[in-house]
């Protein structure tokens, strides 16, 4: 005999979040992705020296944080990124639909 239990549903599943909690989760992980890129490139920065005719000074050292910074923000938010962000907000949603309700 067959048990009907025995069977995944592939379905996806419909999110039981409101869509207020969803955008915050969206924001919240391209934030993440945002600042980890960042992290990375400036990593990656530190390495490369300055123009010595056209670059160097106190303004690039001030600023050079800046700017790589908003690149992490920008490839965070414009298209897939790294795909950081989706990864995390699928967990995110998934930890608070299986979150016990709090009254």
């Amino acid at each position: 005999m067959i048990n009907a239990s025995t069977y995944v549903s592939t379905a996806p599943q419909v999110p039981t979040l409101s869509a207020q909690q969803l955008a915050h989760d969206d924001k919240a992980a391209r934030q993440f992705e945002g600042v980890f890129l960042g992290e990375m490139m400036s990593q990656m920065f530190n390495g490369v020296g300055t123009d010595p005719m056209f670059g160097g000074g106190q303004g690039e050292k001030m600023f050079n944080d800046l700017l790589v910074r908003q690149y992490g923000e920008k490839m965070a938010n414009t298209g897939q990124g790294v795909g950081i962000a989706s990864t995390l907000k699928k967990m995110m949603i998934q930890m608070q639909e299986n979150a016990p309700a709090q009254h």
